[in-house]
């Protein structure tokens, strides 16, 4: 137990955590089900991945490290990130999306054409801006955060 806990809770004496061969578990089928591929379409992905994290964070409700659910987070983002890259497989489609998302499109063969990684693009500036947290929220996309313990 840690110290910046027993300053904080000093009537506490036990604190509920989440093994980390736990953690690991659940990242793996996170990344399972956010597989590049898209298996039953973008819909069914995101149906998955809320039944997992809603599953999840209710059976060990109030014993999230915070600092993990929030690495962890980001970390779901940018492999959905990844995914919808390379859904828009095609450089027009890309652009469709970029104008459907952005004020202001970059230049076509600034990041429509690119041939990087979808992993490497997942983590660009461009991309960011028009998935931003909020945008990916809107969309129906979840979080921990969003099943969070707040106490």
């Amino acid at each position: 137990m840690s110290q910046k806990l027993k300053d904080a809770y000093p009537g506490t004496r036990y604190f509920p955590t989440v093994h980390k061969k736990k953690r690991v578990k659940f990242a793996n089928s996170v990344k399972e089900i956010l597989d590049r591929r898209a298996k039953g379409g973008i819909a069914t992905v995101k149906r998955k991945l809320e039944m997992k994290i809603r599953g999840w964070s209710n059976y060990f409700y109030g014993a999230v490290p915070d600092s993990w659910m929030k690495e962890t987070d980001a970390w779901i983002r940018r492999r959905v990130r990844q995914l919808l890259w390379k859904q828009w497989k095609k450089p027009g489609k890309r652009l469709e999306e970029f104008r459907k998302r952005a004020k202001r499109v970059p230049l076509k063969s600034e990041y429509a054409y690119s041939s990087n990684r979808y992993w490497t693009m997942s983590m660009t500036p461009v991309i960011h801006r028009i998935l931003s947290n909020k945008r990916l929220l809107s969309e129906g996309w979840a979080t921990l955060e969003q099943f969070a313990w707040k106490g």
